[in-house]
């Protein structure tokens, strides 16, 4: 294998766990509100609504990932989410409040 194609799969292993991590966001929230409307209403109806709720986070989570990487890419986008411009400031800051 050359390095150029053991870049390239590197490169596309990050890329789909990054989608993956944007995935989970959405799914999440779907998933807490389908929960929490599920335990709000236990009944048959209560179960379609929650699994319905969990089933549009999903969907909009793939969506979103997908949009994501077509636009920048998922590592690009996971990176300026996590960045902390504080930090990248080469001034100091007086932190005793004087």
């Amino acid at each position: 294998m050359t390095s150029t194609k053991k870049t390239l799969w590197f490169d596309r292993l990050t890329e789909l766990m990054g989608g993956v991590i944007i995935l989970l966001s959405p799914t999440l929230i779907g998933l807490t509100l389908g929960g929490l409307y599920y335990l709000y209403s236990p009944d048959y109806f209560g179960k379609i609504i929650g699994l319905a709720l969990v089933v549009l986070g999903l969907l909009a989570g793939i969506l979103w990932a997908v949009t994501v990487k077509k636009k920048h890419g998922t590592i690009w986008f996971i990176s300026r989410v996590m960045a902390t411009p504080e930090l990248d400031s080469t001034k100091k800051r007086n932190t005793t409040g004087q």
